[in-house]
């Protein structure tokens, strides 16, 4: 991946000067939604917990909870990323509060993401097709709406679309059908980026593992899918080891990530499970309820033993729930609105506009889902494993609903793909199918036969 393939990727052709063109307007409706429904979220929740922790580290104070006591109740990622923005407002001539900073971190962070999906389409299916994808991102009801709240998916897809720019530079495969897998370094970088992905949501841990299905496939020789597999997973090892290192040593216990784990695996996983958010009393009964390190730690356990002595009793029900979960996961994409209604504890919009945007949001996300199922099925690229590559990651994202709950939110990580598969319908309707990417041939393929 040399500088010379980076820049007729991003080159202002006519094709890129089109990207700018959305890439802008992309920005023009996040800032609007920002001045149309930024506000402070209302009662208890992740947005509370992000807004105090981040404010903790920007004063110094470190990642501690309410009580001052030391935590790793959610998933740092975020809190570290509005941390640096919360301390460049409140340094800076900019000012602002937190929420601000927040609706500013994810103005930024989201409106790249726009323009990277459009080098990512470029890339994949070709300029025009780059411009297309881009498009489909920029104007994405519920990424729009994530913009204005204090919530991590914003800047999870910007690891996350970075994480497939470099999984995804190559075909993987070569025209002649010669392996050129990406090296041991680009594995190696996209491990670390997706440590950090995983730092902010830590479901997008079994999309990662799943990768090296695509490279076993692809290599078809185990050693080479050993050092691949292994450089990926080295990458992820050495971001999230030192904060799993910290955790151990501060909360005095083998905490991976956080220690919100046993309540989202119990709420998917109990008597009262309907396979969406709930607080069952099977979970949550009998609880510490002491603020204090040990006491968190204890409730993650409490849970998670719960939880697995549910489910081995249960087997039979789990084929269900995983239906149920599924259901949630894709009903509907009102993710961004629920949010800035802070679910339900602001109803600051009048019951018919609720249901015109509601509408929307729906209508745009099945839309870009159909296209997308269409796209998947006619693949052009013979012999391309991206299209492997990205079913898996798609599959990894419904495969963490199943191990905890269903939410239309946790489907973020799969609509930059969407976006992309999407355009492969669309771009037939000008080509004929067996020419339907002629046009990735303007972007010189940097890959080669070789492998190691």
């Amino acid at each position: 991946m040399n500088l010379s393939v980076w820049r007729q990727c991003v080159r202002l052709d006519r094709p890129g000067r089109w990207l700018v063109a959305v890439t802008a307007f992309g920005l023009v409706l996040r800032l609007g939604w920002l001045w149309y429904a930024l506000r402070t979220p209302i009662g208890l929740g992740d947005p509370q917990f992000y807004m105090q922790t981040a404010q903790s580290i920007a004063d110094g104070h470190g990642y501690v909870g309410g009580t001052g006591q030391v935590t790793a109740l959610w998933p740092p990622g975020y809190s570290f990323a509005l941390a640096v923005a919360v301390w460049f407002s409140q340094h800076t001539f900019l000012g602002g509060s937190v929420v601000q900073a927040a609706g500013a971190l994810n103005l930024v962070l989201g409106t790249v993401t726009v323009a990277l999906v459009g080098v990512l389409g470029r890339r994949v299916l070709g300029p025009r097709c780059g411009v297309a994808a881009a498009a489909i991102v920029a104007v994405f009801p519920s990424m729009v709406m994530l913009t204005g709240a204090v919530l991590s998916e914003t800047v999870f897809n910007f690891f996350n679309v970075i994480v497939l720019l470099l999984l995804l530079w190559s075909p993987w495969r070569n025209d002649d059908g010669a392996i050129a897998l990406p090296s041991d370094r680009v594995f190696l970088i996209a491990g670390a980026v997706a440590g950090l992905a995983i730092l902010t949501r830590p479901p997008f841990a079994v999309s990662v593992v799943l990768v090296p299905i695509a490279i076993a496939v692809t290599a078809r020789n185990w050693r080479v899918s050993l050092m691949r597999t292994g450089a990926l997973l080295l990458g992820v090892f050495l971001v999230v080891a030192p904060w799993t290192a910290r955790n151990a040593v501060t909360m005095n216990s083998f905490v991976p990530i956080s220690t919100n784990t046993g309540y989202n695996l119990c709420m998917g996983h109990n008597p009262e499970s309907s396979g969406t958010f709930a607080i069952p009393d099977y979970c949550f009964r009998d609880l510490p309820t002491d603020d204090t390190t040990k006491s968190e730690v204890q409730r993650d356990a409490l849970t998670r033993s719960r939880a697995v002595h549910w489910m081995s009793g249960h087997i039979l029900d789990e084929p269900r729930l995983a239906l149920l979960k599924t259901w949630y996961l894709f009903a509907d994409d009102q993710a961004g609105l629920d949010a800035s209604r802070s679910y339900g504890n602001d109803n600051w919009l009048q019951p018919r506009d609720l249901g015109i945007w509601n509408t929307i949001c729906d209508g745009y996300f099945f839309a870009v889902l159909g296209l997308a199922i269409l796209g998947f099925l006619t693949w052009p690229i013979a012999g391309d494993r991206r299209r492997l590559v990205m079913l898996l990651l798609v599959a990894g994202v419904v495969v963490a609903v199943w191990l905890f709950f269903g939410d239309s939110r946790f489907k973020q990580p799969m609509l930059p793909i969407l976006a992309i598969a999407a355009v492969v319908p669309l771009r037939a309707l000008r080509h004929p199918p067996t020419a339907a990417v002629a046009d990735a041939a303007a972007v010189p393929d940097e890959s080669s036969p070789r492998t190691r």
